[in-house]
């Protein structure tokens, strides 16, 4: 009886606790985990791609140029030979190499005395030419009067004519030769064309020279010209009125401006290249001529546009677009492109993107949009 009690207690808490389990099961059910599916959820989530900040550029509007590089020599605008109008000795010399000269300066003076001496003559014969004329004219107007009354003939009024003839010529002759002396003497003079510097001089004070002979180069410095050649394949782009920056040898940190002034109309049949003369203004006279200068003329010209390096940009059918950084991912940013710079490896945008936007300028075409990103210092 004993055992019997014993067999009968067991299967009561037996099926007592298997009453618990099943009640638990219906009130809290347990959820069933599946690792395949948790491992699908995790891969949709893109990894981290870490970018050195070399790789990214942050952009900021800019004056982009396009540039011809061009070298020629300086060249004064005006430039003059004084020679010698008459021979002579000279008197004076007043002025030596590197002086600066106004218009109408005395640079030399030849001797005179002879000059002042044969006027003084022609003077006195253009006197002497002028009495007997108004003695001939006075006896051609009695012998008129004589030749109408008939007594005297045609014979006699012919000779009075011809005489007033013969000293008027010889009039008009010492005229001229007066005329002369006086522009000799005017001559002796040597006076400077315009306002300058004095770049040669070959006389000195009682030299005798020939008509005709150089005695002074005279320069105008307060302009110069630099004579510039550029290819034939980019002379189309030069304009006149174009800004050109130069650097001249001999005038250091300091950046010269020019301006394209003259471009010749044929090129150079040996060198194909095109001639383009460029004014330089040089009113601080502190440029030479036969100085020699170097740089570029600027054809092409953009103020405060915002431009991506050519590497930036990406392709998705007919659409560009770059990608963005922005809270710590990769988006996606649609641009519109406009010029090519820099010999093409610049691109203007003109729509899609500001100053300050930062975006993946390396040529990381693996990289796509939303993905999230950690930047570091190169």
């Amino acid at each position: 009886m004993k055992r019997r009690y014993k067999l009968i207690a067991v299967l009561a808490l037996a099926a007592l606790g298997s009453g618990v389990v099943l009640e638990t099961r219906e009130s809290e059910p347990v959820a069933q985990v599946n690792p395949a599916a948790s491992a699908d959820v995790a891969s949709t989530e893109p990894k981290t791609v870490e970018l050195a900040d070399v790789e990214l550029t942050e952009l900021q509007p800019q004056t982009l140029s396009e540039e011809i590089r061009i070298s020629g020599s300086l060249e004064p605008v005006r430039s003059t030979s004084l020679n010698s109008k008459i021979a002579g000795t000279l008197e004076a010399v007043n002025v030596d190499v590197g002086d600066a000269v106004k218009a109408g300066q005395v640079l030399a003076r030849f001797d005179t005395s002879t000059i002042e001496m044969t006027l003084e003559e022609r003077s006195a014969s253009l006197q002497a030419l002028q009495a007997q004329l108004s003695l001939a004219q006075s006896t051609l107007t009695r012998t008129k009067q004589l030749q109408g009354s008939g007594i005297t003939g045609k014979a006699n009024l012919d000779e009075a004519q011809s005489q007033v003839q013969q000293l008027e010529a010889q009039l008009r002759g010492a005229q001229a030769q007066i005329d002369q002396a006086k522009r000799d003497l005017d001559d002796a003079t040597v006076t400077a064309k315009f306002d300058g510097v004095i770049s040669e001089r070959s006389v000195d004070p009682g030299q005798t020279v020939g008509q005709n002979t150089a005695l002074f180069g005279l320069v105008d410095i307060s302009e110069l010209d630099v004579d510039a050649g550029v290819p034939t394949t980019r002379v189309s782009q030069v304009e006149v009125g174009q800004t050109a920056r130069l650097t001249v040898d001999g005038v250091s940190g300091r950046e010269i401006t020019a301006t394209v002034k003259r471009i010749s109309p044929v090129a150079e049949a040996n060198t194909r290249t095109v001639h383009v003369f460029l004014s330089i203004d040089n009113a601080a006279g502190d440029l030479r001529g036969g100085m020699f200068a170097i740089g570029s003329i600027t054809v092409r010209q953009s103020k405060d546009t915002v431009a991506v390096p050519v590497a930036a940009l990406r392709q998705d059918g007919t659409t560009q677009y770059v990608l963005k950084t922005q809270g710590g991912r990769l988006v996606r940013q649609d641009v519109t492109v406009g010029a090519r710079w820099d010999d093409g490896a610049l691109v203007e945008i003109s729509d899609g993107l500001a100053g300050g936007d930062r975006i993946v300028s390396a040529p990381l075409p693996d990289l796509k949009p939303q993905t999230p990103i950690r930047i570091t210092r190169s």
